[in-house]
């Protein structure tokens, strides 16, 4: 891969890398430097301090000997939000940071779901203690006695066995109205979206958290924690947006599901209407390569680029 990247730079205008921890990141942050040609590297998070806590000791090594050095000579860095924008500057970094959501796919008209016995909240993200699923499922060891009318559905992938460890503790714990419907995607991802009435992501790290967006594509209302920078969930009345603990997520999913289904159907509306206006593709690519436009031929700096 070394060799590749060295030999498409010799025909290209910038080198864009999309993570930190692995060598492939560190080719590219190389092979820029000795090209001579601009380069982006987007984080994706994994520059928090909660992310950097996992295999701690490796990544404290791999950055003392490759990646601060790529990471401190970068012409630019992409942070999805302000949050991650300030967890880069935390590490040091004194360049310009250009801060681009993540574009989310508009799906189609919601469909009807007709004579369903018993209201759904989901979790669609990766199983990984990072994401704060084994919360949600002590949480739900009440909510489900409090609500006898829910169900909890937890789909995504399955991020080192971590599954296995969360249904022996559901098991333990005798839970019931629960279940893990496995990784979804694509067109059975966005059914699986559409089936449900209310979305739950309460996540100790997350720089963009994607899922929460698609949520709210799919006129589902949420809940989320202020580890992900969804905080426009509250002012678009869209979701709730909590501390990053137990109580606090608990506390917002009770009165999530004491709501009526009209009152999370409007709440869901709200949220689609605010996705398609503020996070569709075609506006957002195009700072992307306002962004590339820039640093291959200079010019004023575009107004979502921060020096600070």
């Amino acid at each position: 891969m070394h060799s590749a990247i060295r030999q498409m730079a010799k025909n290209c205008g910038l080198i864009h890398s999309h993570e930190i921890w692995t060598l492939p990141g560190h080719y590219a942050s190389r092979v820029a430097r000795k090209a001579d040609v601009p380069c982006v590297i987007s984080p994706r998070g994994t520059l928090s301090m909660v992310a950097r806590s996992y295999s701690g000791r490796k990544k404290r090594l791999m950055w003392r000997w490759l990646r601060e050095a790529d990471i401190m000579s970068a012409t630019c860095l992409h942070a999805t939000g302000d949050h991650e924008r300030e967890d880069i500057r935390a590490m040091g970094y004194e360049g310009p940071i250009a801060v681009i959501p993540n574009a989310v796919a508009i799906p189609q008209q919601k469909p009807e779901h007709k004579h369903r016995k018993l209201r759904r909240l989901v979790y669609l993200a990766r199983i990984h203690p990072i994401k704060g699923t084994r919360v949600l499922i002590d949480l739900w060891r009440n909510l489900a006695t409090e609500f006898p009318d829910w169900e909890l559905d937890i789909a995504g992938v399955d991020d080192g066995g971590h599954v296995a460890k969360l249904k022996a503790h559901v098991a333990k714990l005798k839970l019931k109205r629960i279940k893990f419907s496995g990784p979804r995607f694509g067109e059975e991802k966005s059914r699986f979206l559409f089936s449900a009435d209310l979305y739950c992501l309460p996540t100790t790290s997350d720089n963009f958290a994607i899922t929460v967006g698609e949520a709210l594509a799919h006129q589902l209302p949420v809940v989320t924690t202020k580890a992900t920078p969804w905080e426009g969930v509250v002012t678009h009345r869209c979701g709730w947006w909590e501390e990053p603990n137990s109580e606090a997520v608990g506390r917002a999913l009770r009165q999530a599901m004491a709501k009526s289904h009209d009152e999370l159907e409007e709440m869901g509306l709200r949220g689609k209407h605010w996705i398609s206006n503020d996070f569709g593709i075609n506006p957002l690519g195009q700072r992307m390569s306002d962004l590339y436009q820039w640093l291959i031929f200079g010019g004023e700096a575009p107004h979502f680029v921060s020096f600070s």
